[in-house]
């Protein structure tokens, strides 16, 4: 006994030092800039001013745009780092880093517990759990292909969820421990008030936290399956595990039946049997990575994988569904006698239940791994340290871990640099149109027009008919040099078969307001509303309800404002309103007319903008985005005095 507790104290230092060293490994990322939806997320820190009293603070953390909850406690946690915005990007690594280093101590401490109840049934793994709870806690909390996930300040979206749930994975373990001893009453409603409101504190972090009964489920399935613990009471299992398990899949097929199963989803061009698919293959990719670190990862660019079309196009994708099954199938053939074989693939396959199947979203990002693979490594080292000698596995899993620190260094060195993020990032996905539009935004606004062009103009030959990325070369050459007829030919050919999403808005609003100035050479407000024109021309773009409805019609109309068409613009504006209406484009759209003095019609936009305003139903980014009642009210009053004046 006397053995084993120098050896848990023993391993407790190590584990403590070890956090100093994570920390120490992912300190350079710390000065990194923020990127991308950073500044879509984070900005809401100022949309109410100071975050300072009780009203701003509510109406912030209803604010979110993030997901169907808008995922109020994440966005509540950056608060821990500025309640106003601008902010400096450090606070929020730095608390980023510090929830991963937290995760970590709640995976140590849960993969102890989980070991402990294999080791009630095999005694010879006594002294070696704390060891391989060590090592392969280590092995998570330094792998590369994480470094996006700490270091992006956003995807803390993805830290809350897994830290909420390893809180009630090891409250489950404990108390499912003691079921039989006596106090099982007491127990039940523990565990029955307890997971349930961790599990919502997690689904309020983000979508995927609603897996939590669905983890524990397959705990139970392959842990307490193998173990010699007393079983649980059928009801309970029935209501807090199976139940929401079948909720969970009822619900993706809803998702998928009422999108249609063989319809492309609104702003993709894949289809719910498409997308399910291809994460066949997307799985493996993970797992790859996971099992075999890279020095590069390809960050936040992900666009070069293509959705499967069929079961043999491409023919990995039956490859990799039948490796999936097989995974699972063996999983639960082995979980008596291989019970932490089994956790592993069950819990990385069921944590992947939301985000790579039927729901609507990209079809892969590197962030989607962090809850599921917390065991992954598990059974590796407990092996390894049962059958090995001391000396070999110390060997083996100490030079893992140097190389797993080595290029977790060298990921946040990366991320300490936008530039340098942004020049890998586009040579190692040279085939990606993000990477390369992101490296040319880059080389643009460092002042160098004409090496973003030229990279530009380089992707372009080699990436053919991206809309994207043929977008932004037109907006750059019309400021670097002059658009050829051809080049707008092209645009507008491009624009007539292209899926328009949302997300290219801001894009599509410099090309608007730089085709109205005299340093953009080739562009005016007609092209750009031919170019709108093009795109309407698709059903699949012109869908009334859509939010690219509303934004197209909005870019029409202020070009049309622009091009003296006043008549033709306001048609345009009520066709965005009858789509999406909100304060901000209603006030937008009253300051376009009353610069060309069409009062009436400017003054009843700004009225509805007050009234929406004023009525309290607001969420998400249009309250977030919504203009000061004090400057509304300011501008109808000019608007008054002016139609006055002008009458």
């Amino acid at each position: 006994m006397l053995d084993i507790n120098r050896s848990q104290l023993t391993v407790g230092l190590l584990f403590f030092a070890s956090l100093g060293a994570v920390f120490f490994v992912y300190s350079p990322g710390l000065h990194g800039p923020f990127i991308f939806d950073d500044y879509n997320n984070l900005s809401l820190l100022g949309a109410f001013g100071t975050i300072d009293n009780w009203h701003a603070f509510l109406q912030y953390s209803l604010s979110g745009i993030a997901g169907p909850t808008g995922r109020p406690l994440s966005l509540i946690s950056f608060l821990i780092d500025a309640n106003s915005w601008p902010a400096p990007a450090y606070s929020f690594k730095y608390t980023n880093v510090l929830i991963h280093l937290l995760n970590g101590v709640l995976v140590f401490w849960a993969c102890i517990c989980l070991l402990a109840v294999v080791g009630k049934r095999d005694v010879q793994s006594s002294p070696h759990i704390y060891w391989a709870a060590l090592i392969a806690t280590l092995m998570w909390l330094l792998h590369p292909y994480f470094v996006s996930t700490t270091l992006y300040v956003v995807q803390r979206m993805a830290q809350l969820p897994l830290l909420f749930s390893l809180v009630a994975i090891i409250l489950y373990i404990k108390c499912r421990a003691l079921i039989g001893t006596g106090n099982d009453r007491k127990i039940y409603v523990l565990l029955s008030l307890i997971l349930p409101a961790l599990g919502m504190l997690a689904a309020l972090s983000k979508e995927n936290g609603a897996l939590l009964p669905v983890l524990l489920l397959v705990i139970e399935a392959t842990i307490f399956k193998s173990s010699s613990f007393q079983r649980l009471n059928k009801y309970w299992y029935l209501i807090y595990l199976k139940l929401p398990f079948v909720l969970v899949i009822v619900g993706l097929a809803y998702l998928a039946t009422k999108n249609g199963w063989n319809s492309n989803f609104p702003i993709r061009e894949f289809t719910p049997v498409e997308r399910l698919m291809t994460e066949f293959r997307v799985v493996w990719v993970y797992l790859y990575h996971l099992f075999v670190p890279h020095l590069y990862t390809t960050g936040v660019f992900h666009d070069t994988f293509n959705a499967s079309s069929g079961l043999f196009s491409p023919v990995t994708t039956v490859i990799g569904g039948v490796g999936v099954l097989i995974s699972i199938v063996l999983a639960l053939v082995v979980r008596c006698k291989a019970p932490l074989v089994s956790l592993a693939i069950l819990f990385f396959f069921a944590s992947q239940l939301v985000e790579s199947t039927t729901v609507g979203l990209e079809l892969m990002f590197e962030h989607r791994t962090y809850l599921g693979s917390v065991f992954l490594f598990l059974p590796l080292t407990y092996y390894g340290f049962r059958f090995l000698r001391p000396l070999i596995s110390g060997a083996v899993f100490s030079s893992i871990l140097l190389l797993l620190a080595a290029f977790c260094w060298y990921g946040a060195t990366l991320w300490s640099s936008y530039p340098s993020m942004a020049m890998v990032w586009a040579t190692k996905m040279p085939d990606s149109p993000r990477a390369q539009v992101e490296a040319a935004k880059m080389l643009y606004d460092a002042g160098q027009g004409e090496a973003s062009l030229n990279l530009l103009e380089d992707a372009v030959n080699r990436i053919s008919d991206d809309l994207f990325l043929d977008t932004t070369y037109t907006l750059v050459k019309c400021r670097v040099s002059r658009v050829t007829d051809q080049q707008k030919s092209k645009l507008l050919s491009l624009a007539e078969t292209e899926l328009y999403r949302p997300t290219y808005f801001n894009l599509l609003q410099n090309v608007e307001s730089w085709s109205s100035k005299s340093d953009c050479q080739g562009l005016d407000s007609r092209f750009v509303i031919d170019y709108v024109d093009a795109l309407l021309e698709q059903p699949r773009n012109n869908v009334p309800a859509s939010q690219a409805y509303a934004q197209l019609y909005y870019i029409k109309g202020v070009s049309q404002i622009k091009g003296g068409e006043l008549q033709l613009a306001m048609a345009s504006f009520e066709r965005s309103l009858s789509s999406r209406s909100d304060p901000q484009k209603l006030m937008n759209m009253a300051a376009y007319l009353a610069t060309n003095k069409v009062y009436d019609q400017s003054l009843d936009y700004a009225l509805k903008a007050r009234e929406q305003v004023l009525s309290g139903g607001l969420r998400g980014r249009a309250l977030a985005e919504a203009p000061r009642l004090t400057d509304i009210n300011e501008f109808i009053a000019t608007v008054r005095s002016e139609s006055a004046n002008h009458e």
